[in-house]
């Protein structure tokens, strides 16, 4: 008897786990998977629910793999591999694109059960100047019976009552924290990975969220526009939903003159996912690609941590009663409580000093919108950034992809995958400028540890973690396959968090599943945390 089964059999002596005979089946990777679940109530209106579906299948397999590319280029491709003494087999990809149209084809070599023999192969091709990735076909995105590891918070927002909230990692902008680490330090029921945010300093502020984020009613990042939000109401009767076309607006009033923000607690001339009407090349949405901004304003205030004078810009602070002040204190301190400190660089430095003069008032306006209508900061008010959307009104939105920032084809602009996880990218493909069928098919398509968050009619909330990038313990899950699982739990808005090594989730302390990354959990921006109060 295995070490699980005790536990839950031990467990349900005691009465703290059962297993659930109500739970549907969770329709992906294909109909049928034998599914084990169980449920453990961790607090009144809050269970968590753990389902292990599908078995590992003599079906899949490690290979050599391309990424999506073009029927020429795999061509190509097959003729070099096999100068080399390599038969390649030409494969489909487990989805169409965002318009309907095919994504290209997977070139690939080789059917290994052991990941030792597969690397073996890829080193060998390397060192022919050919370069694959080795892939498990459990991960493709299309039928295979996993496994699937699965963690589920049920929360009844109707008789829960704790706090649902969002933290920083190490309590600012500018640090990153384990979800466990930040879990204990709230004395947390239950955690979760929450937004993206920059990982390295080639995309911006480490830790910085990669969009909005809202703590206890303070604005501390700004939004990328066109994208959709989770927003939490902890005030009187709890609401959580999902405000679309999310959009965030801070100016300075100077005299007559509102003057624009352009971003809030971040490095100045980097925007991670673009979405900003300052920022070029586009002001739309692009995940994982940084847009530019040569002229801005950025505010910060306590959140963002201890700063350092910025060489080049026009600095001051605005006080609590909103004086300029433009003697700043020695580097390494916080921004004063209620204060703001101001950094304005090219243009926009000039012009602005143009405008103001020490012991002037400024006032700091700021406003948050979205189709749903106006969110007014207020205590108790926490925002968190994601995308895509996944579901609306219980159907599969897939227009939101490519409204959110995973369109494929850009024109003439240069929208490329010079920032992407390169564990994502080192491999053939088409190298187009204008193109992300790549990043697409790697990133919507294929398997990854994924976590999302969704809500019933009946004010039900669920939040999923599915492990994966683990061959035998746990596949992962596409952005189609997440939409099945709301749709199979009766959720009506769902909506995706951050993911891959960032997936995981913690009850009572204790971690339940195992994240992907190779050196253990990873710290975080921001973690969604269910409180006592």
């Amino acid at each position: 008897m295995n070490k699980n089964r005790i536990i839950v059999l031990v467990s349900l002596l005691l009465g703290s786990v059962s297993v659930s005979a109500q739970f549907p089946s969770l329709n992906f990777g294909y109909l049928g998977l034998p599914q084990k679940v169980t449920t453990e109530s961790l607090a009144d209106g809050i269970d968590f629910i753990h389902v292990r579906r599908g078995e590992l299948s003599v079906h899949d397999y490690y290979t050599l793999s391309s990424g999506a590319i073009s029927k020429q280029k795999a061509a190509d491709l097959t003729q070099l591999l096999a100068n080399l003494g390599y038969e390649a087999r030409h494969e489909p990809l487990a989805e169409f694109g965002l318009h309907g149209e095919p994504l290209g084809v997977l070139v690939r070599v080789g059917h290994f059960k052991d990941l030792a023999e597969a690397k073996k192969t890829e080193r060998a091709l390397h060192q022919s100047g050919v370069t694959m990735a080795v892939r498990h076909t459990a991960e493709d995105g299309g039928a295979s019976a996993g496994p699937f590891d699965i963690s589920i918070l049920k929360v009844d927002l109707n008789r829960y009552k704790g706090k649902i909230k969002s933290a920083l990692g190490e309590g600012r902008i500018q640090g990153k924290e384990t979800t466990s680490s930040i879990s204990k330090r709230y004395d947390a029921i239950a955690a979760v990975n929450a937004g993206f945010f920059a990982w390295e300093p080639a995309v911006g502020t480490v830790g910085d969220p990669a969009g909005v984020a809202v703590i206890d009613g303070s604005l501390v990042s700004e939004g990328t526009e066109g994208r959709a939000a989770l927003v939490i109401d902890n005030q009187k009767s709890k609401r959580v939903w999902v405000a679309h076309n999310l959009r965030t607006e801070t100016h300075l009033k100077i005299n007559d003159i509102n003057w624009p923000v352009s971003g809030l607690n971040r490095t100045a001339g980097k925007v991670l996912n673009c979405g900003n009407l300052y920022a070029a090349p586009t002001a739309l949405p692009a995940h994982d690609f940084v847009c530019r901004n040569a002229n801005e304003t950025i505010l910060f205030d306590k959140s963002f941590g201890p700063m350092t004078s910025a060489k080049g810009s026009l600095e001051f602070v605005i006080s609590p009663d909103g004086l300029v002040n433009f003697d700043i204190e020695k580097d390494g301190l916080e921004v004063p409580k209620g204060a703001y400190r101001v950094q304005a660089w090219g243009k926009s430095a000039n012009e602005l000093a143009e405008l103001i003069s020490a012991g002037q008032t400024i006032e700091v306006h700021q406003k948050l919108s979205s189709d749903e209508g106006d969110i007014p900061l207020k205590k108790g008010l926490f925002l968190v950034n994601g995308g895509p959307t996944l579901l609306r009104a219980g159907q599969l939105d897939f227009s939101a992809r490519f409204k959110e920032g995973w369109e494929t084809h850009f024109g003439t602009l240069t929208i490329n995958d010079e920032f992407v996880d390169k564990k994502d990218t080192a491999t053939v493909g088409d190298e187009y400028s204008s193109s992300r069928v790549g990043f697409y098919h790697g990133w919507v398509v294929r398997r990854h540890p994924r976590t999302a968050i969704g809500l019933s009619e009946n004010n039900i909330l669920y939040v999923v973690v599915v492990y994966g990038r683990q061959a035998g313990i746990s596949a992962g899950a596409s952005l189609r396959d997440m939409s099945q699982i709301f749709q199979d739990l009766g959720v009506k808005e769902a909506f995706n968090l951050d993911g891959g090594g960032s997936s995981v989730m913690v009850v009572n302390q204790r971690i339940t599943g195992s994240p992907s990354d190779k050196s253990g959990e990873r710290p975080v921006g921001d973690a969604l945390l269910f409180t006592r109060d």
